[in-house]
């Protein structure tokens, strides 16, 4: 019986995180009440509207969410089969699998609900760099990438990127050559033949698919800054092959500049860097060459370990960085960033 009840109560995990209207804020101080109350997630369910809102208080849009959610728990019934039928499991924020560093770095924010496929032991690992770029590189970005990416993962570093082309396919694929690679997803895992182009090298097993989004998600325009935000929080440094000054991996630097990771660029010089890369090591970016030798593996590895020691440091000032405006040099355009489901 008490196997059953967690079991019931693990699902209602999965019932607020998908829930229309309750964001994984509205979430954490919806469980932060029940535990003032002693109050467990199957009595929350059990109480009628009324009673919820003269017994416990909360927000009205959590009320208002919360008045859907017996509507709500039947999708979730049926989601259930269909996620097993396609091997995707899914963890919530609380779970011992759960990745503590994005309860560490993204605090409330942190994703209340993950959903993934492969081997979630990757997980478990010590060190995890971030590994991004444009979707248009160079010959040179495309080979520093792979040459990067596969020195790190051969020295036991999970490799974790956006599972979009260019960069981050040279990232994921030369990671899965010699160890391990995390795909941080924009979409929803039913939608994994977007990776097509990875096809021949998913078939290793040495790899995880993670979304914070339901399974039928196809991508909207935010869910890239949702999920380069995830990249950032995952990763213990950033490590940008190739940019120019606008887009998704200038959004992924931001968000890690507020957390405090290490930040670190491919320098092409003698030859022009790209004007990203130029901006970024001008003010923000540790230099690491184009030409791989010890040294550079050397400055990767120690930055990645400083990444890895905030974890045991004092939680950052803010896990929500702001983005009015660029910090970059030569990088003027404002940048609206807007999180979904707060």
């Amino acid at each position: 019986m008490a196997m059953e009840t967690a079991s019931s109560e693990h699902l209602l995990h999965l019932t607020l995180g998908l829930l229309p209207g309750l964001g994984p804020v509205h979430i954490a101080d919806l469980l932060e009440t029940l535990q003032f109350e002693h109050l467990s997630l199957i009595g929350l369910f059990k109480l009628t509207p009324t009673k919820r809102r003269k017994c416990l208080h909360l927000s009205p849009e959590i009320h208002n969410a919360l008045d859907r959610a017996p509507a709500h728990r039947e999708n979730i019934k049926a989601l259930e089969p269909n996620l097993e039928r396609r091997g995707i499991s899914w963890m919530a924020r609380g779970d011992a699998m759960y990745p503590v560093r994005l309860t560490r770095f993204l605090g409330k924010s942190a994703p209340h609900i993950l959903f993934y496929q492969g081997d979630v032991d990757i997980l478990r690992k010590a060190y995890f760099i971030g590994i991004i770029g444009t979707r248009q590189p160079s010959k040179e970005g495309l080979e520093a990438a792979q040459q990067l990416s596969m020195e790190c993962a051969r020295r036991g570093v999970i490799i974790v990127s956006g599972g979009a082309r260019g960069i981050d396919a040279a990232a994921h694929s030369s990671a899965l050559a010699t160890g391990a690679t995390v795909f941080v997803l924009p979409f929803g895992l039913y939608h994994l033949r977007q990776l097509s182009f990875l096809a021949e090298k998913l078939k290793s097993g040495n790899h995880l698919f993670l979304s914070e989004f339901h399974p039928e998600e196809r991508g909207t325009h935010n869910t890239p800054v949702q999920r380069n935000r995830t990249v950032a929080a995952l990763a213990d440094a950033i490590l940008v092959i190739e940019t120019g000054t606008r887009g998704g991996t200038l959004h992924t630097v931001r968000f890690a500049r507020g957390f405090g990771k290490p930040i670190l660029a491919v320098d092409f010089s003698p030859a022009p860097n790209p004007p990203g890369n130029a901006s970024l090591l001008a003010c923000v970016a540790e230099s690491v060459p184009a030409e791989i030798h010890r040294d550079t593996h050397d400055r990767i590895m120690k930055s990645i370990r400083r990444g890895s020691a905030l974890l045991t440091e004092k939680p950052p000032r803010s896990h929500l960085p702001s983005f009015s405006r660029s910090s970059f040099t030569g990088a003027s355009a404002v940048t609206t960033i807007k999180l979904t489901r707060q």
